[in-house]
C-alpha cells in the first residue's frame, strides 16, 4: 500500500497506519480474521470518498475534472488481505490456465501478448517447416 496522507470516510491515512502497525497489528490482525471467517465487511469500510481531480484546461468547467475514490485504509488493507490469499489458493490448487495473464503475481498483459505473437509466427512458419522437412527426405 502506497504511503499517503489521503484519508477515507475512516479519517485514517497509510502512514499513520504504517507508522503504528506494529502496537495495533494483534487486534488488526483479529478484526480482519473475524470479518473473513463471518462474511461481515462493516459499512464504513465500503463507503468512498470521492474527489474532483483537475485534469487541464479551464479550472470553472466540471468536465475538466475527474472523479477519484479515497477508500477506507482498512477496507483496502482488507482487500489486499482477500487478494493475497485467493491468489495463492488459485496458485496452490493450479485452477487457473497457464495462458490467464491479468491481475497475477509475476505476470502481464504484455506476455499474453507476446505469446499471440509467437503462436502466429509460429503458424505462418509452418508450411516453411514441412516443406524443409520434405526436402530432407527426398535427399536421403
Amino acid at each position: 500500500m502506497k504511503s499517503t496522507y489521503a484519508a477515507g470516510v475512516d479519517n485514517i491515512c497509510s502512514k499513520i497506519l504504517k507508522a503504528i502497525a506494529n502496537i495495533i497489528i494483534d487486534p488488526l490482525v483479529y478484526c480482519l480474521n473475524l470479518s473473513l471467517s463471518t462474511g461481515f465487511v462493516p459499512k464504513m469500510a465500503k463507503i468512498a470518498r470521492v474527489v474532483p481531480v483537475f485534469k487541464s484546461g479551464d479550472k470553472n468547467n466540471l468536465s475538466n475534472y475527474r472523479p477519484i475514490s479515497v477508500l477506507p485504509t482498512l477496507s483496502k488493507v482488507l482487500e489486499k488481505v482477500v487478494d493475497n490469499r485467493l491468489s495463492d489458493y488459485l496458485d496452490k490448487l493450479n485452477i487457473l490456465a497457464p495462458s490467464q495473464y491479468g491481475f497475477r503475481k509475476k505476470s502481464t498483459t504484455c506476455m499474453a501478448v507476446l505469446e499471440f505473437k509467437i503462436k502466429i509466427r509460429l503458424r505462418l512458419m509452418m508450411p516453411l517447416i514441412k516443406v524443409n522437412v520434405a526436402l530432407v527426405y527426398s535427399w536421403i
